[in-house]
């Protein structure tokens, strides 16, 4: 067991949890045996490769930022600290 989350990339304590979940959830494979489990390292090294590819196609398929738009005009907080920054600093330049 200790072989599979590290292939699956958890502590052994949360793998242990949580196995039967990654199973049904991210396609990871069922073990061949009953308690103690074990898992067939080929098994195991295949969808390791099929995770990481899946990721990294994702990387690049995701959409571009959209950098088209302003940022948000500043809070009128923000503009009251600022301000009260500036005064402070007009204050300490005088004095």
């Amino acid at each position: 067991m200790r072989e599979a989350a590290k292939a699956a990339g958890r502590s052994y304590e949360r793998f242990r949890k949580t196995w039967p979940a990654w199973v049904r959830r991210h396609g990871f494979p069922a073990p061949f045996s009953d308690a103690p489990y074990q898992w067939d390292r080929d098994r195991l090294e295949a969808w390791r490769a099929a995770r990481s590819a899946a990721k990294a196609e994702a990387l690049i398929a995701a959409p571009a930022a959209n950098d088209d738009h302003r940022d948000a005009p500043p809070s009128p907080l923000r503009k009251g600290r600022v301000a009260a920054g500036r005064a402070r600093i007009m204050q300490r330049m005088q004095g």
